[in-house]
């Protein structure tokens, strides 16, 4: 999912929202920068929950509302959800997979992976209009270089990474999400830059547009089904804790 979207979500599974939780909702997927590892950081399991309680309880709680290992929302999003093929917006991402395909010049084995970005694209834009206080915080706080600080020196330590690195993430982060306007047009530039750091490819933004904006219709007839179904299962990982490392 998108940033709003796990903010959102973290705010409807914890009941209030701040400045860690805003961190912690975004934190796995600092991952684009390439600080830490897509595996680092949504399959932490509960040792990096376990550390972080101890210095921000609440970044730790937002945090595994977000991974998939413990199986936060990117669990049922892209692994598993009831007894479809993967996750919920791979499910999705099916009916748009040619188009993503053309739209973004990439290989056919690709398509299902990007297609599902889409998806997540047009939930984000859903949440987004539902709630324009959750854009306005996530901005607010990705400037606020002290409170980034000080929840980036544990994580650091945990990972064993130079002072300043993570904060740098978080930064180097903001510069791949629309903080400003965000519609179809704008994450489709965004997607682009995306595609180009990691893959070397230009899509074609206008017909990507096109896309992200059909995906807001496509997730309107579950969506909500889908998100009463994780919170109900991620308020009780959240309020049960580390019982047990996952095997």
């Amino acid at each position: 999912m998108y940033p709003i979207t796990h903010i959102w979500f973290a705010e409807k599974v914890l009941g209030y929202r701040n400045s860690s939780l805003i961190l912690g909702a975004i934190f796995p997927d600092i991952a684009v920068t390439r600080c830490l590892s897509y595996l680092d950081t949504h399959y932490c399991g509960w040792k990096l929950y376990n550390h972080m309680k101890q210095y921000d309880s609440d970044f730790a709680k937002a945090m595994i509302t977000h991974t998939v290992n413990p199986m936060g929302l990117d669990y049922y999003g892209d692994e598993s959800y009831k007894s479809g093929y993967k996750g919920y917006c791979f499910q999705k991402a099916k009916e748009i997979a040619e188009e993503v395909i053309k739209a973004c010049n990439i290989p056919e084995n690709f398509g299902l992976w990007k297609a599902h970005n889409f998806i997540e694209m047009g939930i984000e834009l859903n949440v987004i209009d539902a709630d324009l206080s959750l854009h306005q915080d996530l901005y607010k706080v990705s400037q606020n270089k002290s409170v980034i600080d000080c929840i980036a020196k544990p994580v650091e330590d945990y990972y064993s990474l130079k002072s300043g690195q993570i904060s740098e993430s978080f930064k180097r982060y903001a510069e791949y999400i629309e903080l400003e306007q965000p519609n179809s047009s704008t994450l489709a530039v965004k997607y682009d830059m995306q595609m180009q750091s990691k893959h070397g490819i230009n899509i074609n933004i206008e017909e990507s547009a096109r896309i992200i904006q059909s995906c807001r219709e496509i997730v309107r007839e579950d969506i909500d089904e889908f998100m009463d179904y994780c919170t109900a299962n991620i308020r009780v990982l959240v309020e049960g804790g580390d019982k047990s490392e996952p095997k």
